[in-house]
């Protein structure tokens, strides 16, 4: 994009932004329109959108669409006037839409162009259709009254030629957002009623924020200053309530205390059960939340933007912390918190193969040999794996640093537990440099651990008279008590849920369910409805005991007495939708999977087999999502 706009010029330059932008300027100037409502882009290309690129409803008429097609052509013509007509009346949202309009970013259609519209627009009335082409023009005359929108776009046009020169000057937008919170009532309210009578939206105080891990939103009610997840450091942030009444009191929120509490929701109803910040209604005009013990009474439509907040973030936070798993390889190991820093921890160890591994590093120091495992730089506490490459950076020297420590809920008596430290910001982690947490896992269990094994038996004099077995993999050091695997397997990663089979995922979840880390599920009618739906050809088919089955599915005390009652029960339950709608009904309909399942799934045939994984995907996206939350938050 230029650097400037000539001084003689009369439109902004939109044929300078890219599609997207020119899309994103049109969104946020229709956001504008308080004739409209619920604005959103539609995603796809031009094919999959049905010719459409924003939507929105109309105020006064609820059921009825405005759409806009977003051209940021430089000139076009009308053979493609006439093909992107063609698309949007095969479009199936036809019947709900009462204003069509073609947005250009160029400033005039060339003559045949304009007579092709002129075609379209005459057709679209007899459907009953409004029909607008805007230009460059028509979006420059638009944009005038709002400053926020030009400056971000255009931050080069000059103010008294393109928007009102006075509201940016003034600060106007950010002096009427703090009037609206003033806590003198008259101030209040004289704000308001300009509000009402302008051209302005409450989505004009809007602002969002997002660069090198620090993600800001502000709204009417509501601001909140995070600082997400990275490799450095944990994530925290500080939320601002700006009621009149709570005079943009500031809360600081912690990383463990934000994911257990206030982060992890994708548009659940305001419950404490699936939300727990919220504490409840107080009366009919304010409800209670919770903000890391710090408790604030506020009008319902408070609560429902802080939701709106807390969902959004939510969305940036777990893909921060998705994005150090990535850059580690630290998939299903937890994170701990130790000594003020970060560490991953790959597996307990009896205190007996630490203490081995630590005198193995000591006499295979680097310096007292050249085997292949004289690898080590010595250390009382700790293994420091030397790469081999001797006086290069320090980067280039050590494929890891790993510690072993007694971290409460993880480890045993008898245990410690193995810890990954991360490397230093400008270390990559790669093969040849800093190890992966998943290439260090395995590299310890599957070499390493074996060999100190099988170096301490040789000393033993029974080597002499009985041939010496290596230990092989991490499954017989699990079996000989050397390691346990603390790992929690996400299902849906890599479709680990069909390498276990229907059997093992659905006790996985059934234990799942049981506990309380499943405590915040939410789950939709039709997906409790097909569940059932899967259960009931087990039920028909099932091998395991009839009074077992019908004890795990008898919620309304109906004591049946044979497969044909529970199985009526059952699809009344679908049919008129009857279901208790927590977790100990899905817990028991898993239990009562298992049971008609007997053992075998051999016999479930392949139609079947997909029709349960099917349904059992919401199950496993919130184990998954869960599992994340946990990873992060349980020993942070």
């Amino acid at each position: 994009m230029k650097s400037y706009i000539p001084f003689d010029a009369t439109t902004l330059p939109f044929t300078q932004l890219t599609s997207e932008q020119f899309e994103q300027y049109c969104e946020w100037l229709l956001y504008k329109d308080k004739e409209l409502t619920n604005v959103h882009r539609i995603k796809g290309n031009g094919h999959y959108q049905g010719g459409l690129d924003l939507c929105a409803y109309l105020v006064k008429s609820s059921q009825k669409l405005a759409v806009y097609e977003c051209k940021c052509w430089e000139n076009l013509s009308a053979q493609e006037l006439e093909n992107t007509f063609k698309k949007f009346k095969q479009n199936d949202l036809i019947p709900k839409i009462k204003k069509y309009v073609i947005i250009l970013a160029q400033d005039q259609l060339a003559r045949n162009t304009q007579k092709k519209w002129d075609e379209i627009h005459q057709e679209l009335h007899t459907l009953g259709v409004e029909s607008e082409l805007w230009t460059s023009v028509t979006l420059t005359i638009k944009s005038q009254p709002y400053p926020d929108i030009v400056s971000k776009f255009f931050p080069m046009a000059p103010e008294s030629q393109f928007y009102n020169e006075w509201m940016l000057r003034t600060h106007f937008i950010e002096k009427l957002h703090k009037a609206l919170t003033d806590p003198d009532k008259n101030n209040r309210e004289a704000a308001k009623e300009f509000l009402d009578f302008s051209s302005l939206n409450y989505s004009d105080f809007d602002e969002t924020f997002f660069e090198d891990g620090n993600w800001k939103i502000k709204k009417k009610w509501i601001e909140i200053s995070a600082l997400l997840p990275t490799q450095n450091h944990v994530g925290s942030a500080t939320i601002t309530v700006k009621t009149h009444d709570a005079h943009g009191v500031s809360v600081i929120l912690e990383n463990k205390w934000m994911l257990e509490n206030f982060l992890g929701n994708s548009g659940e109803p305001i419950h404490s059960r699936y939300r727990p910040f919220y504490i409840g209604t107080l009366s009919n005009q304010s409800e209670v939340i919770d903000l890391q013990n710090c408790r604030f009474n506020l009008p319902i439509e408070v609560i429902q933007q802080i939701t709106e907040v807390a969902d959004n973030l939510t969305t940036a936070y777990l893909g921060a912390i998705q994005k150090i798993e990535d850059r580690w390889k630290a998939y299903d190991f937890p994170f701990i918190s130790w000594n003020g820093r970060t560490y991953v921890a790959l597996c307990t160890l009896s205190k007996e193969i630490w203490d081995l591994m630590i005198k193995f590093t000591n006499i295979h120091d680097v310096d007292n040999g050249d085997t292949e495992w004289h690898i080590f730089s010595a250390s009382r506490n700790f293994i420091q794996l030397y790469t081999g490459e001797k006086y290069k950076p320090v980067e280039d020297v050590y494929h890891g640093m790993f510690w072993a420590e007694n971290i409460e809920d993880i480890n045993d008596k008898d245990e410690l537990t193995l810890l990954w430290e991360p490397p230093l910001s400008k270390i990559p982690v790669s093969e040849k440099q800093w190890w992966s947490c998943q290439t260090s896992f395995e590299w310890i269990t599957e070499k390493f651990i074996p060999e100190v094994i099988s170096w301490d038996k040789k000393k033993s004099i029974f080597t002499y008279f009985s041939p010496l077995k290596r230990i092989k993999g991490l499954k017989e050091l699990e079996n000989f008590g050397y390691i346990r695997d603390i790992r929690e397997f996400s299902l849906l990663k890599n479709h680990y849920y069909r390498t276990l089979g229907i059997l093992k995922t659905i006790e996985l979840l059934q234990a799942f369910y049981i506990s309380h880390h499943s405590n915040r599920a939410y789950f939709t009618t039709n997906e409790i409805s097909q569940l059932y739906l899967c259960l009931i050809p087990l039920v028909e088919n099932a091998k395991g005991y009839f009074s077992y089955i019908s004890s795990k599915l008898d919620f309304y005390n109906e004591e049946f007495e044979n497969f044909k009652e529970l199985l009526e029960a059952l699809r009344g339950r679908v049919e008129e939708e009857i279901f208790l709608m927590n977790n100990h009904e899905i817990e028991l309909i898993f239990r009562a999977m298992c049971e008609c399942i007997y053992g075998d799934e051999s016999w479930i045939d392949i139609n079947l087999q997909e029709e349960i994984y099917l349904a059992l995907k919401p199950f496993l996206e919130f184990h998954d999502h869960q599992l994340l939350i946990d990873r992060y938050s349980t020993f942070m």
